[in-house]
């Protein structure tokens, strides 16, 4: 009977032991020759029979037998052999052992080694010749001790580094296999990269992403109801990351995820999967195994679950439409609904800060926090005048530092963003720089920066104020770590789950400007250089430079921008170059949209992004227009994201 888990895990083993065998080769390259040996492209079809799939096709089976045989060596042997082609359904298993260990004829059993020794001593009296034989089979003896110790050796050190590699063949969420799906669309104007089920399909189910959760490989992504659709479409992906490539796992291929709604995601310490669903309960992937807690099975309170979280103890709590609930490792337990201490039932948020008190964001009734240090219930509504809006949808705390007390923060999706520090209430919203006052989700990077989705896109928070980052509406931010060449690690990429439009991602933007822009000057034929001043006044995140010579229709003109990096920050070519940002190519008035930089530029140095040979031209003016005022605006891509300011390129044209 066909075993698949066992053929993968069998596969994974004899891929090992060729790596071993062949100084300790790449696994991608032993998988890549494989494929060709099958004649297939790759090394996919191996990485998707190795996470529990057997191959179609018996000749399939049978050459990787004779390659793994071959390559492999005795290491392997006939009983390893019997099992693979065992778990693989192979109909000719007694065939293909034979030919590959032949079985040797045999008139006689031969001797034990203490058989051989003890004729031999009887016999040594009344033969001495046989003495040099004596001593021969006492050596052999010793050398089979020996090897036998080596054999042991092996199993025990080498095979338990070859069970220590089980990422290589479990599956990740159980998915029947990776997809490496070409996708994504880099939107200039955005400075991000857009994965939509349109561009990316079979890696975005569809283009509500309603959760977000770093993973240890990767990223999880769970999809809400795409109500254009009709029908529900949500679900569960996982993005591996591996090795600077894209893979997608579909984890609905379970059967256990597929069609719900994924409210909130959270990996433990275990890695662990946690996922909150808003109709069907908890569901946890452990093991390899999904499992299922709601209602019917257990102690949970309500099958609406919209928050979820795991405590610096491991105990999971989760918020749900009937109160909070906790689960110890063993039973789920009801901890506080409208019965046992708490305002209201419907809640959406828990956030435990460093003092021990227990924060709570309800649907619609405002904020209850559980005072750690007395005991009491402290209740925060809008009508009281304590915060700008009752509808919580996400609560983070920024720990204390050198320059700043602890602060809790909340997003409310009635009232803009609201924070609380030192018994004292700050709200921010649309006239604070917030692209709304609906605010959907909140998150913190690694800079202690606060991120907030709203129905108008995504900003984040300096300290000083609000920077627009997209313009999509937003329903999660989450961070994934990004390593550095030392393998130090943090959480350097940004994604966001956008309402209508599927993922984003970029880098995080730097936490200071990078890079200054020291001078720009302009130059039309038959006309001097200008350099005019820049006007930093209005945003010092925008630079305008504005030329103060008026241009005819169709005249040409060139710009030289200067920049020169920070402490911190170079320019590097490849990858670096001065970009255009505008939605489209009518402001690059026939210029190109890329600049690049050449060479290393190092911090304090400068070097100027010139289009002399990337002219720009006048527009023609529309009839009875006299004149008019054009911008075109630029910035500069440094390491795979935009750094420094926008810098405004304004003339003027004017009919002769």
């Amino acid at each position: 009977m066909a075993a698949p888990k066992e053929f993968g895990r069998l596969l994974t083993e004899a891929i090992y032991i060729i790596k071993a065998r062949e100084g300790n080769k790449k696994i991608s390259i032993i998988q890549d020759e494989l494929g060709f040996s099958l004649g297939k492209e790759g090394k996919s079809s191996i990485e998707y029979w190795r996470r529990g799939w057997i191959p179609s096709k018996e000749e399939d089976v049978e050459t990787l037998a004779r390659e793994f045989i071959q390559r492999g060596g005795e290491t392997l042997g006939k009983e390893w052999l019997e099992k693979f082609l065992t778990c693989a359904d192979y109909p000719y298993i007694e065939d293909l052992c034979n030919e590959l260990f032949p079985i040797e004829q045999t008139v006689k059993a031969p001797q034990s080694d203490d058989e051989q020794v003890a004729s031999l001593e009887a016999s040594e009296a009344n033969h001495p010749e046989n003495l040099n034989r004596l001593i021969t089979c006492r050596w052999t003896i010793v050398v089979a001790i020996l090897g036998f110790g080596m054999l042991l050796f092996f199993i025990f050190y080498v095979g338990s580094e070859l069970r220590a590699q089980p990422d290589e063949a479990r599956s990740y969420c159980g998915e029947s296999s990776l997809l490496k799906i070409p996708g994504g669309q880099f939107l200039r104007h955005e400075g991000i990269t857009l994965f939509s089920g349109e561009n990316t399909p079979d890696g975005i189910l569809n283009d509500r992403i309603r959760s977000l959760a770093p993973a240890p490989e990767g990223l999880l992504i769970g999809y809400g109801y795409n109500d254009d659709e009709g029908t529900p479409t949500g679900g569960l992906t996982y993005l591996v990351i591996e090795d600077g490539q894209k893979l997608w796992a579909n984890c609905d291929e379970a059967g256990v995820t597929n069609g719900k709604y994924i409210s909130a995601i959270v990996v433990d310490q275990k890695k662990h999967i946690w996922v909150a669903s808003d109709g069907d309960g908890i569901l946890r992937y452990a093991d390899g195994e999904w499992e299922v807690f709601n209602t019917a099975n257990s102690n949970v309170p309500d099958n609406r679950v919209f928050g979820l979280v795991v405590d610096s103890n491991e105990i999971v709590w989760i918020a749900t439409w009937q109160g909070v609930a906790r689960f110890d490792g063993l039973k789920w337990t009801v901890v506080y609904d409208s019965e046992n201490e708490l305002r209201k039932n419907p809640v959406y948020n828990i956030a435990f800060d460093n003092a021990d008190n227990i924060w709570i964001g309800h649907v619609f009734d405002g904020i209850s926090q559980f005072n750690g240090s007395n005991g009491q219930w402290i209740t925060y509504l809008e009508e009281d005048g304590d915060v700008s809006g009752n509808q919580v949808r996400g609560i983070v705390i920024s720990e204390a530092s050198d320059t700043h007390p602890e602060s809790i923060w909340f997003a409310i999706d009635d009232g803009g963003v609201n924070k609380f520090e030192e018994g004292h209430w700050t709200n921010f919203g649309f006239k604070d720089g917030l692209p709304s006052d609906h605010i959907r989700t909140i998150a913190k990077d690694f800079h202690g920066r606060i991120w907030v989705g709203t129905d108008r896109g995504v900003a984040f928070f300096d300290g000083t104020r609000w920077n627009n980052y997209h313009s999509f509406s937003t329903l999660s931010i989450a961070f994934s770590p990004g390593c550095s060449e030392d393998k130090s690690c943090k959480d350097d990429h940004v994604w966001t789950g956008t309402e209508a439009f599927g993922l984003t991602h970029s880098r995080v933007p730097y936490p200071t400007q990078a890079l200054d822009v020291t001078e720009i000057c302009f130059k039309s034929e038959g006309k001097q250089t200008v350099c005019p001043s820049l006007d930093e006044q209005i945003d010092p995140h925008i630079i305008t430079a504005t030329y103060p010579i008026t241009l005819t229709p169709h005249e040409t003109f060139y710009f030289n921008i200067e920049v020169s990096p920070r402490g911190g920050y170079e320019l590097k070519a490849p990858g670096d170059f001065l970009s255009f940002i505008g939605e489209n190519d009518d402001a690059l008035f026939g210029s190109h949209a890329n600049v690049p930089v050449e060479g290393i530029v190092s911090p304090g140095q400068r070097f100027i992004f010139s289009t002399h040979d990337r002219i720009l031209t006048a527009p023609k003016l529309p009839v009875g227009i006299n004149e008019a005022t054009f911008v075109s605006p630029w910035r500069v891509w440094m390491h795979t994201r935009y750094a420094g300011p926008k810098i405004y390129i304004v003339f003027t044209v004017q009919q002769p």
